[in-house]
């Protein structure tokens, strides 16, 4: 993750198996990069404000973390708005080209049934839109495919692990979708104090979040990663959405929790529960914007070190530097700091929270907006990576 970064760590993101060596099954699995996430975790209405908010007239161009895709393509129904969006696991990027085929060859019912039930009835119709590798690493393990693409992920699959149990141990499914689905915050409110948290859940959460469980599923080099306060900080990540933010529309909450996103009266996926890219308001210009929305293998800094100045309007960081060596956020400073028109903004957002900025450019041209960030944490309806700060051109 940049030439100051060891091979090993290189390694390490790349094959998308976080250290725990066959993590996607399947023939030949332990030679491929596996896909690390189905879908990104991260609520895409703050990039899509963000991006709107940039009074410059002549904005367009974003640099993004690709991961599962949904943040660069929710940027995409903005109007006129180009995305590059890079991710140094292969895997990532050829699942971003098939959402990105779905989305072009389908119609808006076909391609939501990709994303979130199976892919695999529509795959010959769009497997030809993708390029050689792409097509042939989904031909090897289709799989891959069956339980939708927001989901085929080995974080995806260690989620639903933890929430079968979770079923068992603290909360029965049928019960946790009847207290997802209360209509007002108030009564989830009171229910959450009365009913969901009890000693179970405490217990439950105490176990499934600490290092010596999580390494049942990761392998040490991701657990030796993580903070040593890392359960404490998740737990409350999750009461704060269980508590504070109305979960009966909440398709980040319903993810974690059920695999699922909330559907109507007449089982249709709730509108405002869809990652922005998959709501129907949105298709005629996503659909108009797909062509700008390019997504490539490579590292973020290799990408920006071959950009010229001042031409990136936005960057879409997600949490890229959370678990790297110091080294590589100088790199990825000074690389944005040179790249990005003046009033850009940076988006960088974090699972853990940061005392000071962490974004340091040593030429001071980018400017920490600490009232921003905070506005954007408020807006931010997801369990993970929001702890968000916000970083201007000056």
């Amino acid at each position: 993750m940049g030439k100051d970064t060891s091979q090993k760590e290189l390694e390490f993101w790349r094959d998308g198996k976080l250290g725990k060596g066959n993590a996607s099954g399947g023939a030949g699995a332990k030679d491929r990069p596996a896909v690390l996430f189905g879908q990104v975790r991260e609520d895409a209405e703050v990039e899509v404000s963000l991006f709107r908010s940039i009074k410059s007239k002549a904005k367009q161009n974003v640099f993004a973390i690709a991961s599962g895709g949904c943040t660069a393509l929710s940027l995409a129904t903005v109007r006129d708005c180009k995305i590059m969006a890079v991710d140094i696991n292969p895997a990532q990027i050829y699942l971003c080209l098939l959402k990105t085929a779905a989305l072009t060859r389908l119609n808006y019912g076909e391609a939501q049934l990709c994303m979130i039930q199976s892919a695999e009835p529509y795959f010959d119709r769009i497997s030809e839109l993708l390029p050689k590798e792409a097509r042939e690493f989904f031909l090897q393990d289709r799989a891959v495919l069956v339980q939708g693409l927001n989901n085929c992920g080995v974080t995806d699959g260690r989620i639903k692990q933890l929430m079968s149990l979770f079923y068992m141990a603290v909360h029965p499914k049928e019960q946790t979708r009847r207290f997802l689905s209360l209509p007002t915050l108030q009564l989830q409110q009171h229910n959450f104090q009365k009913m969901w948290k009890n000693w179970q859940w405490d217990f439950a959460l105490n176990v499934v979040l600490s290092k010596t469980f999580l390494s049942l599923g990761f392998g040490n080099e991701a657990i030796d990663k993580l903070p040593k306060d890392f359960s404490s900080i998740m737990k409350a990540r999750l009461e704060r959405a269980l508590s504070e933010v109305p979960v009966h529309d909440n398709g980040y909450v319903w993810q974690t929790f059920m695999a699922e996103y909330p559907r109507g009266p007449q089982g249709e996926a709730i509108e405002s529960a869809l990652p922005p890219y998959l709501q129907l308001k949105n298709q005629k210009q996503l659909k108009a914007n797909l062509e700008r929305v390019n997504f490539s293998v490579d590292d973020a800094v290799g990408w920006l070190e071959g950009q010229k100045e001042n031409t990136v309007d936005m960057f879409a960081l997600s949490n890229i530097l959370e678990l790297v060596k110091s080294d590589y956020g100088i790199k990825l400073a000074e690389h944005v700091s040179r790249t990005a028109r003046p009033g850009a903004l940076v988006c960088l957002r974090s699972i853990f929270p940061k005392d000071e900025p962490v974004l340091k450019d040593l030429d001071g041209k980018l400017k920490y907006m600490p009232e921003l960030s905070a506005e954007m944490e408020a807006k931010d309806r997801s369990c993970f990576c929001n702890f968000i700060q916000v970083y201007q051109k000056q």
